[in-house]
């Protein structure tokens, strides 16, 4: 990620667990070097773990639209 984007932000604002989930308010900022487009939103990210302790799986709710629109 770091050849592609320049990050300025990645600020977790929230997190709210239960059980093996955990979901993650934050506020992310970065510029795509390619295009030099910026993109500064808040996502939600809901993490599961397995009984180990280890990443069972990643959801990932962002502004596609303008994700989409700044590696354009």
């Amino acid at each position: 990620m770091g050849e592609h984007l320049a990050f300025e932000a990645f600020e977790p604002r929230a997190f709210v667990a239960v059980g093996r989930d955990v979901v993650v308010k934050l506020r992310v900022a970065y510029t795509v070097k390619r295009t030099g487009r910026r993109v500064d939103e808040e996502q939600v990210q809901w993490w599961s773990f397995d009984d180990a302790g280890r990443i069972a799986g990643l959801r990932h709710y962002e502004d596609t639209a303008a994700v989409r629109d700044a590696w354009r």
